[in-house]
């Protein structure tokens, strides 16, 4: 409910979390940049992030921290009521959020709101706020109190038991104030010359004036006129540091939350056993109380059901007991309804007690009894990337933190680089990424997340347009063996082409035949070999007769005039044949038997013709029987 802070020891440089503060079932702090962060309970939207859920946990708790809403940053302080919690800006203007059944949000309605809203009149003026279970105070720089909410008991101390949802002075208070605490029923005051006033219920002797009689305005803490340097309010108790480091505590002592080593109940202040001196802070639960000591030590006395005295026991104790782990390093102590919370000098947050709504802060919704760390641990999953190929991407990331913060990648080693969450691949080999998560002020950072991702060579893409036809007998040459590569990024690659057949075959006439290639790039490190394969149409070669005197004719390629030696040619005079010939080196041959001759004069004239093969074509050709 209330929070007192005090720094033990020697000035040291100022933690991450600067200030805690604990609600009835949550627990805010208070960041080294002005911002809140809040977690646990959230049913009346009182850790201030627009929600009453947390999407991770289970419906109306949040296990681990949140930001609240506008609030990241010019907050000076913090306090947590019943079901809400209110800032105080560095403007010294007061916001608050949750529950406002009673309008202790402050802000002229009872309307609940999950986000801060600006505490009506309040927007500048303030130096120290506190919340008690339905209502809320503020300490102006001026030193008078004003109060608001929850007025069934006179808590707002205004002489009536009216509530009010905007502040109302707190009579006989106008200034001469220096810290104020809010209890579950009761207010109290310590004035600047150290003594302390409370004021609202006293059914069990809270406002330490030795009655048991309710009061709607301060009344004087007997005994109490002076010598008092804080106060801490519980739900039924509230408890004195005096300058001597002592502790003194009235009200109800059902579970000996007064530390006095009865159980007995006292309208006025009794001294807590064995803390007579050394004692720099104190804080009061629902039932139970702590205090800090100059050694940075946390004692606790009272109410253990839940394990809020820290202990390691869940056993009542009506005098101090020592919180385990907690001998030295802790700066400042709050309690709430059933669990106490420590901020250490390196920054951590430890809690204890009850925690069914996650309010230890520690991912679990498990009660304890000792200290546990609210600034929780996280982890990074990262399925395994590739293989990759050179020249593809960037590849996109995919690593998640349990915190649900972004995780940022850097390169150990490789050929590659990252931007982002962007892999961009700069050759072949193994890549070692690594995962990170920096974690903040409550959430640790996370183990580095290595992978060594394979990134295989590229195969050069090869271009080789289809070659035009070409006749039978053309040598092939560079104008059809013109194949070229291209590596990632679309850049020419240099390398060697093994062509098959190679240039200078000739090939045999005919429709699509194959041509390939083999590449063999320079960089074989990033690149793999790769080959292609075109077709190429070999069209036959023209072929022309020439006749010549007698019956024989000349037989050569219509194109080049080439003789084309051994080709078999037939002579016909009309239906007869004269003969068959087989040409020799210069292409010509003919008949020289008497009978063809003559056939050939008789008919006046004979028919030579070339049937062709695969790789020529036909011709024919009429020659003359004269010149015999």
């Amino acid at each position: 409910m209330t929070c007192v802070l005090a720094f033990a020891g020697s000035a040291m440089a100022a933690p991450a979390i600067s200030a805690i503060t604990a609600g009835a079932f949550h627990t805010c702090a208070l960041t080294s940049v002005g911002g809140v962060e809040c977690w646990g309970y959230n049913d009346d939207g009182q850790l201030g992030d627009g929600t009453t859920s947390e999407s991770s946990t289970p419906a109306h708790v949040s296990s681990t921290p949140v930001d609240v809403s506008g609030l990241s940053s010019g907050v000076s302080a913090i306090t947590g009521g019943w079901a809400h919690t209110c800032a105080l800006t560095d403007a010294g203007a007061v916001d608050c959020w949750g529950n406002n059944d009673y309008g202790q949000l402050g802000d002229g309605t009872t309307a609940e709101s999950l986000t801060p809203v600006a505490v009506s009149g309040l927007s500048s003026g303030v130096s120290a706020i506190s919340a008690g279970g339905f209502g809320t105070c503020a300490l102006t720089s001026a030193g008078g109190v004003e109060c608001w909410g929850y007025n069934d008991d006179g808590e707002l101390g205004d002489g009536t038991t009216t509530d009010s949802s905007t502040p109302v002075d707190v009579s006989g208070l106008s200034s001469g104030v220096s810290a104020i605490a809010a209890g579950f029923y009761q207010t109290c005051a310590l004035t600047s010359a150290g003594a302390v006033e409370c004021w609202g219920d006293n059914t069990y002797g809270e406002l330490g004036d030795g009655t048991t009689t309710d009061s709607s305005t301060p009344v004087d803490v007997s005994g109490l006129s002076s010598g008092v340097i804080a106060i801490a309010a519980g739900a039924v108790q509230t408890c004195a540091l005096t300058s001597a480091g002592a502790v003194e505590c009235w009200g109800d002592n059902t579970y000996g939350e007064l530390g006095d080593g009865t159980t007995t109940d006292s309208s006025t202040p009794v001294e807590v056993s064995g803390l007579s001196s050394g004692v720099v802070a104190i804080t009061a639960g629902s039932q139970d109380t702590c205090a800090l000591t100059s050694a940075g030590a946390v004692e606790c006395w009272g109410d253990n059901y839940d394990g809020e005295l820290g202990d390691g026991t869940t056993t009542d104790s009506s005098t101090p007991v020592d919180v385990s782990g907690l001998s030295s390093g802790v700066i400042a102590i709050t309690a709430g309804s059933e669990h106490t919370c420590a901020l250490t000098s390196a920054g951590a947050v430890d809690c204890w007690g009850n925690n069914n709504y996650g309010q230890l802060g520690d991912g679990t919704m498990t009660s304890t009894s000792t200290p546990v760390e609210a600034i929780g641990p996280q982890s990074i999953s990262w399925s395994q990337e590739g293989p990759y190929i050179y020249g593809s991407g960037p590849v996109t990331f995919d690593a998640s933190a349990s915190s649900g913060f972004p995780v940022s990648y850097t390169v150990q080693s490789g050929p590659c680089s990252v931007s982002g969450s962007s892999l961009t691949l700069t050759g072949a080999g193994s890549c070692v990424i690594d995962a990170n998560q920096a974690g903040d002020v409550f959430i640790t950072p996370a183990p580095v997340v290595s992978q060594t991702i394979t990134i295989n060579p590229a195969t050069p893409t090869i271009s080789w347009p289809a070659p035009a036809a070409i006749t039978f007998g053309t040598p092939l040459s560079a104008t059809q063996l013109d194949a070229s590569a291209t590596g990632a990024g679309g850049g020419s690659l240099p390398g060697s082409f093994t062509y098959a057949p190679g240039a200078g075959t000739v090939l045999n006439a005919g429709a699509n035949q194959t041509l390939s290639v083999s590449f063999a790039p320079s960089d074989s490190t990033d690149y793999t070999s790769a080959s292609a394969t075109v077709q190429i149409t070999i069209n036959q070669a023209p072929t022309k007769l020439t006749t010549a005197p007698g019956v024989s004719a000349r037989l050569t390629r219509a194109d080049t005039g080439q003789p084309l030696a051994g080709q078999t040619l037939t002579f016909k005079a009309g239906s007869s044949t004269l003969c068959t010939a087989v040409t020799n080196s210069s292409g010509t041959a003919g008949c020289t038997s008497a009978t063809a001759v003559a056939l050939a004069v008789l008919n006046q004239g004979y028919t030579v013709s070339y049937a062709g093969t695969s790789n020529y074509l036909s011709s024919s050709a009429n020659g003359s029987a004269t010149g015999f």
